[in-house]
């Protein structure tokens, strides 16, 4: 999968590209903020999935990220945040989100979870694992 990284920590930026990259997935990015998620999306492929952290330095939230994503580019994100409670109130602008702190076998099986619902397969409640809430189960 291809994968657009938006996180403006450069640490957690530079901890997930290295765990999506030895998951065998391509990355996008990363990018910290609105204005640079809108111009890579304008100058790349899109790509198949996005991970957005809420909050951003810069104009914009990750909430704003995700809905222009979406509308623009038809591209679903998954929200990576400590900002559950903004997570769940904006379900409409995400697949789900995926708590932090993580892990990399966190990273990878919710990135597997997407890849599914993106393909409309429908995802069981069991499979689903913890730190890992999904606002649909199926597309």
């Amino acid at each position: 999968m291809l994968i657009l990284i938006v996180e403006d920590d450069p640490l957690i930026a530079l901890d997930l590209e290295t765990i999506l990259i030895d998951g065998g997935h391509f990355v996008q990015g990363p990018v910290s903020s609105m204005e640079r998620a809108i111009r890579s999306m304008e100058q790349l492929d899109a790509p198949d999935l996005a991970l957005v952290d809420i909050n951003l330095i810069g104009g914009g939230t990750g909430l704003d990220v995700a809905r222009a994503l979406k509308a623009r580019w038809n591209v679903h994100s998954l929200f990576v945040t400590a900002q559950k409670h903004e997570a769940r109130a904006n379900q409409d602008a995400a697949l789900g989100y995926l708590a932090k702190p993580f892990t990399p076998s966190n990273i990878l099986t919710d990135v597997r979870l997407c890849q599914k619902l993106l393909c409309g397969r429908q995802i069981p409640l069991s499979s689903i694992p913890s730190g890992l809430e999904l606002f649909r189960l199926h597309l």
